[in-house]
């Protein structure tokens, strides 16, 4: 008794040890610099009372080479990947995402181990991948010679090479990457020419020029889409001579900024990160950052319907988007002006709303007016650990329900959770005094968690948050209110650190899915929205169907299934599921892995969850469209489209009723 009194009483000073550590976990800048950077970053001068930028107000600084630096055939930058060395250490190469490692290691000693006894995986079986395609490999450009003559006349600029038609015929979900990597020729038919247009009337002259030569015109914008939208089949396009590639990544300008009314208009090509990297300078933000913002493009977050991982705090992209400009094949007229500055009017239906969501059916997206906050100042980050899963949800609904929901609030289940662990850092080397004090604290904690309060680690979970503002005293106050409600869920904190480092691992996850196809694990990541009384059911069920249909398609290794709550409402949760499996003794493992995962998309719309949250349906969730959807809005989206685009010149992935 004498030695557990000891040990709770370290315990117990640790933790308080740890608090005092961290501190408040904030990230603070006063913001002053914004009034005399603005003026240098984006040369905008004074426009009267009113505040508004000049028209060609600088650019957002988009990294010509980026594109080239990424990887063709998986997810991310080139210099960045996991790799298992000589000594049998998982590494991240690279120098990028000093904020997730703040200067430790990026070694981690314990992943590979956790790799090999839960996914299965042989590190002495590494896969080779294929060679870049050479000419070859794919069909010539089937454009015609007086389009490209046409195109060559109006200054703009094309790519017919296979590398760069390729590189735009596809988006990033892992039976994509898979092809890439080791199928040649990919199963779906690449564009024949790739435009890189400049200016929003450029984009009018091309498709312009589609419509008289009878061309399909497909936007790309990040490439970041996991819905198969690009995948054209070899019977696509119907009735077209050839495919057009809209490339919108010179379209990268901020073209001026509000500061008085907090807006800005930005081009469809500029990349998230850049873009915030911009604002944050002159003291403001746009606030949604999707888990691809490194890559994705504010186009298309306006196509797919995006949510961002703060959107508690700045909504989701309906929230943000003030007007769209749009050029469609009805005459080539664009949409909008794309300069309301407005956030609200009643003039009837808004067809500006009709572009949100429409995945490159209706025209191309060239110019996005947004709304803009006030840069926060502080930035705080926070964990708490709960019993299990169901806990942890409770304590979610109640944060919602109090609206007390920090601009970011996740909750990792035990699968998640582990691999979290897995993911950890090297310690000290043995017989070191940072060894010593290691294994003491280490072990005080575990001992805190399992014992003294009784958590299963095989059930328990986390929650990570980010607390945003620039009044400490609000953030304190969001931040007790949030830690009396996870108290009241018996939950356990675990401080910032693990936060920070909860957080940061989402930009991870697609570098370590394309480490495990190196080993023949394929896996990925979809979402629902479900109603509250929904949500374990859903997790329970679908978790179970997937182990269900791999089983049936004679998968030989259990598969990992998690998942993760991600976004909350009041009256529904969005559910992330993660799912892989091994494909050692499949004679088609993509087909299997497709398979099963239409499997487990079936069992979320019997349970009355959604297609998608914020994906989107694309080709990859059509076979459910007519579930989800009734007659009659297929009729009214058939009717638009048809009043969008007459020509048929965009694409036309969803079964609409009305025929066009």
């Amino acid at each position: 008794s004498v030695c557990c009194s000891s040990v709770l009483s370290i315990v117990r000073l640790y933790f308080v040890f740890v608090m005092c550590l961290e501190g408040d976990g904030d990230s603070v800048s006063d913001g002053s610099e914004w009034e005399w950077l603005r003026d240098d970053i984006l040369g905008v001068g004074s426009s009267g009372g009113s505040g508004v930028a000049d028209e060609d107000a600088g650019e957002a600084d988009v990294d010509e080479g980026r594109r080239e630096a990424t990887r063709w055939n998986g997810w991310g930058y080139l210099d960045t990947e996991f790799q298992v060395d000589d000594e049998g250490v998982v590494r991240l190469t690279g120098s990028r995402y000093d904020e997730l490692f703040q200067g430790s290691e990026r070694a981690f000693p314990y992943f590979l181990e956790w790799c090999e006894d839960v996914l299965g995986i042989d590190v002495d079986n590494k896969e080779k991948p294929l060679d870049k395609p050479g000419v070859e490999d794919y069909p010539e450009s089937q454009a015609p010679v007086e389009f490209m003559k046409a195109l060559e006349s109006y200054g703009i600029d094309t790519d017919v090479s296979v590398g760069g038609r390729l590189k735009r015929s596809h988006g990033h979900t892992c039976s994509e990457a898979y092809a890439l990597r080791f199928v040649s020729p990919v199963p779906w038919k690449i564009p024949d020419v790739v435009v890189n247009v400049e200016s929003h009337q450029a984009v009018e002259k091309v498709v312009a020029l589609a419509g008289e030569f009878n061309a399909l015109v497909v936007p790309f914008g990040g490439g970041t889409n996991v819905t198969q939208v690009l995948n054209l089949t070899a019977e696509e396009p119907a009735n077209k001579q050839f495919v057009v590639c809209v490339d919108m990544r010179r379209m990268n300008k901020i073209r001026w900024i509000d500061r008085s009314n907090m807006c800005a208009c930005i081009e469809a090509g500029a990349i998230g990160k850049d873009i915030e990297q911009k604002l944050n300078k002159l003291g403001l933000t746009m606030g949604h950052e999707p888990d691809s913002i490194e890559f994705s493009s504010i186009g298309g977050w306006v196509a797919t319907k995006s949510s961002g991982m703060k959107k508690n705090v700045y909504g989701n992209m309906e929230d943000i988007l003030l007007d769209v400009k749009v050029v469609t094949s009805n005459d080539v007229t664009t949409l909008g002006g794309g300069e309301r500055k407005i956030e609200r009017v009643s003039i009837g239906p808004d067809a500006t709303r009709l572009i949100l969501g429409s995945e490159g059916m209706l025209g191309v997206i060239t110019e996005v007016t947004v709304r803009l906050r006030l840069k926060p100042q502080i930035q705080r980050y926070e964990s708490y650990v709960f019993a299990d899963f169901r806990q942890g949800c409770g304590a979610m609904r109640e944060i919602a329900l109090q609206r007390v929901a920090p601009a970011s609030v996740r909750l990792m289940d035990n699968t998640q959770f582990k691999m979290g662990q897995a993911l950890k850092p090297p310690i000290p080397d043995k017989g070191t005094p940072e060894r010593w004090k290691h294994d003491i604290l280490d072990n005080a904690k575990r001992y805190y968690v399992t014992k003294y309060h009784g958590f299963d680690p095989d059930k328990l979970c986390a929650m990570v948050l980010l607390f945003e503002g620039s009044d400490k005293q609000n953030i304190a106050t969001a931040e007790s209110a949030v830690r009396k409600i996870c108290m009241k869920y018996g939950a356990i904190r675990g401080g910032a650190e693990s936060g920070i480092r909860g957080y940061f691992l989402t930009f991870m996850i697609a570098y370590l899915r394309d480490f495990g196809l190196n080993y023949g694990f394929l896996s990925e990541s979809f979402e629902t929205s479900v109603r509250w009384t929904d949500v374990n059911l859903v997790y329970e069920r679908v978790k179970d169907r997937i182990r269900r249909e791999a089983a049936k398609e004679g998968v030989q290794v259990e598969p990992l299934v998690g998942g993760r709550v991600t976004q909350t409402y009041d009256t529904c949760a969005v559910i992330y599921f993660y799912y892989g499996i091994l494909k050692d003794g499949l004679a088609d493992p993509v087909a299997t892995f497709s398979k099963i995962e239409h499997a487990a998309r079936d069992e979320i719309i019997k349970l009355g969850g959604s297609l998608s949250h914020h994906h989107g349906v694309g080709k990859l969730r059509e076979p459910f469209y007519a579930r989800v959807t009734s007659s009659s809005e297929r009729g009214i989206l058939g009717a638009v489209k048809r009043a969008f685009d007459p020509r048929n010149t965009f694409l036309s992935h969803l079964p609409f009723d009305s025929k066009l």
